[in-house]
């Protein structure tokens, strides 16, 4: 009975350290995002790397560094630490949408006519759901379709049942994403 006592004073003592280590921790070590995808660069509208395996492999990095960073965020238990995160996480973001796209991610509710041009209020901003499952992104498939001039759209197939079609343009030195459409 002895040994009981002692266990359990010792559980109830490192249970209560728990919360202490982790401020501590996040105050010498605090957390960062993983790094997201590298831009592809235009030093000009008519000088600009257009290609498609690197359009390509923007669009899929994006979408795995934007998921995996939101699992990430969503997955911490701290409040403080979360709110953190996501301001990382909009950061970056600004590098690789346009201000338009940008604009509507941090205002989603706004009303017609914008939001013909992206997903529908109450889905994310990004995958056009609700949720996503990560195991979609190892079965994904990112092909370019078209592009002209400064323009490029990539289909991104995550399933049989649903697809994106991710539209890029050359804006401030790079191809950034600017109009994301879904289909089911």
């Amino acid at each position: 009975m002895k040994w009981l006592q002692i266990l359990l004073v010792l559980i109830i003592t490192c249970w209560a350290a728990l919360p202490v280590q982790a401020a501590e921790h996040t105050k010498t070590a605090p957390l960062v995002l993983p790094t997201p995808p590298t831009l592809v660069p235009c030093t000009s509208a008519t000088n600009c790397n257009r290609n498609p395996k690197d359009l390509e492999a923007f669009v899929e990095q994006f979408y795995k560094w934007y998921e995996i960073s939101y699992q990430f965020i969503r997955h911490q238990s701290s409040q403080e630490l979360r709110h953190s995160l996501r301001t990382q996480r909009t950061n970056y973001l600004q590098n690789y949408v346009t201000p338009s796209l940008f604009y509507w991610h941090k205002h989603p509710n706004i009303e017609a006519p914008y939001n013909k041009n992206y997903c529908s209020p109450g889905a994310d901003t990004f995958t056009c759901l609700q949720d996503f499952d990560l195991k979609w992104l190892e079965n994904s498939d990112v092909k370019l379709k078209t592009t002209s001039g400064n323009i490029a759209q990539i289909q991104y197939v995550v399933n049989k049942e649903y697809e994106l079609t991710v539209y890029l343009i050359v804006s401030q030195g790079s191809w950034k994403i600017y109009k994301i459409k879904s289909k089911f």
